[in-house]
């Protein structure tokens, strides 16, 4: 017997009663029968609930393929693990290495490795794209610039392995253990909100130091401006970059990150291409052309890819021998470093970690709990989840929390009353999920 899946779209979405009949169309070949809907009330039996709906999400899905390479990943849908609230600017997970499969959004399910944790993505594409600022902590001791020369890589030093095992992610969430089952095991636990994040980075017990590296340069295609500031006396890494080129076409955007860590730094570091200073505090690169390798471009692949992109960064160890945990806050903006630090103080300020990923949750459960869903296997519901939660990662908030936003005429205008969203792939979206925004999320179709 074949099996149905019904939906209800909760009423609380319409002013008043809204019948709905007939078939609804899904990704993955799911179809679901809406029936009548009125205001408070729905023909089926027991509604599955937005939180189960969050549980049931399988954030890994699309992140891998079992078909041949078309030349955009093969099957694979170019998705992230990564910790997301829904439509948010803010993207924070792991980059993985080689990632030639699922590169759009910088993670592979069957690699092995990780290179660092970029702040932003965009998922679903089939071109590489953003995967900016990455963020990585190692105990590899750092005497010299982790750029290698014309490349758009790092020192092999610092890339870590993982697991599944070692591994989980939720909406909201993502959590890894880096070089599981060695002494210099390292734990990363990451959440975040619309613009900003939260973070925590355990040091293996025997550690005495251990470091954090920004790279200011890193993004998943090449940057043309790179540069980091360092505040000790806060605590505070100001970042900014500036790159561009999804599917080699040349569109720019600069981001503004602010980085915030709960303890001080023992010593610190910035580099610049290949010059390093030990107890510096500001490094600036550029690179006018901004060409090089871009994943999936057919240019051979790491580490024999030449690339001019901006390189520079900053190196912050910290004394963990009788503090294994660091902490680490980040704001993000398209308009200012000012806009990054008010992301950071409005959407984190003092909140925990899991303050934090439990809010996010909490926003993923109400959004995802405008569909009821009743009957259908567990594999049906499964499906239904994360397709439905794919579906509300985009479009992403383009606008700082007072507004302000930069527009294709290259100035900062300000959205009044309203958050400008952007980043929508526009590649068949018409047939479905702007017809599927519409119904549960008006405001941001």
């Amino acid at each position: 017997m074949r099996t149905r899946v019904m939906l209800a779209i909760v009423a609380t979405l319409f002013a008043g009663a809204m019948p709905l009949a007939g078939a609804m169309p899904l990704a993955h070949g799911v179809t679901a029968r809406a029936p009548s809907v009125t205001a408070g009330s729905a023909s089926v039996g027991r509604l599955t609930t937005g939180a189960e709906l969050v549980r049931l999400t399988n954030v890994f899905a699309g992140t891998d393929t079992a078909l041949a390479d078309q030349g955009t990943g093969g099957s694979a849908g170019n998705m992230s693990s990564a910790a997301t609230a829904p439509f948010g600017m803010l993207s924070w997970g792991p980059r993985t290495s080689p990632d030639s499969v699922a590169f759009g959004a910088g993670y592979t399910y069957s690699d092995t490795k990780i290179t660092g944790f970029d702040l932003d993505r965009f998922q679903g594409g089939g071109c590489a794209g953003f995967g900016d600022v990455p963020i990585m902590p190692t105990t590899a001791p750092i005497t010299s610039s982790p750029a290698r020369l014309l490349s758009a890589n790092m020192d092999p030093a610092l890339t870590a392995t993982f697991d599944h095992a070692h591994e989980s992610a939720s909406p909201g969430r993502y959590a890894v253990v880096l070089n599981p089952g060695t002494s210099r095991a390292i734990g990363v636990d990451l959440g975040a909100t619309t613009r900003a994040g939260e973070g925590r980075i355990t040091f293996p017990r025997a550690a005495r130091t251990g470091s954090v590296v920004v790279n200011a340069g890193g993004s998943e295609t090449p940057d043309v401006k790179a540069a980091v500031k360092i505040i000790p006396a806060r605590r505070e890494v100001e970042v900014t970059m500036r790159g561009g080129r999804f599917c080699e076409q040349p569109v720019a955007y600069t981001v503004h990150v602010l980085l915030r860590f709960d303890q001080p730094f023992a010593s610190h570091a910035v580099w610049r291409r290949q010059l390093f200073r030990e107890g510096g505090t500001t490094a600036v690169s550029h690179a006018p052309t901004g060409l090089g390798f871009v994943p999936g471009s057919g240019i051979p692949a790491p580490p024999d890819a030449l690339s001019d992109t901006a390189q520079s960064g900053a190196v912050l160890r910290f004394a963990v021998g009788t503090h294994r945990t660091v902490g680490v806050k980040v704001g993000m903006s398209y308009v200012s470093a000012h806009g990054a630090r008010e992301a950071l103080d409005r959407e984190i300020g003092s909140r925990s970690l899991r303050q934090i990923q439990q809010r996010t949750a909490a926003r993923w459960a109400y959004l995802m709990g405008r569909i009821r869903v009743s009957g259908g296997t567990p594999a049906d519901r499964r499906m239904l989840a994360t397709t439905l939660y794919q579906s509300l990662l985009s479009p992403q908030t383009v606008c700082d929390v007072d507004g302000r936003l930069p527009a294709l005429d290259g100035r900062v205008h300000r959205a009044h009353g309203w958050t400008a969203y952007s980043q929508m792939s526009l590649w068949d979206e018409y047939r479905t999920h702007a017809q599927l925004l519409a119904l549960i999320a008006p405001r941001q179709a």
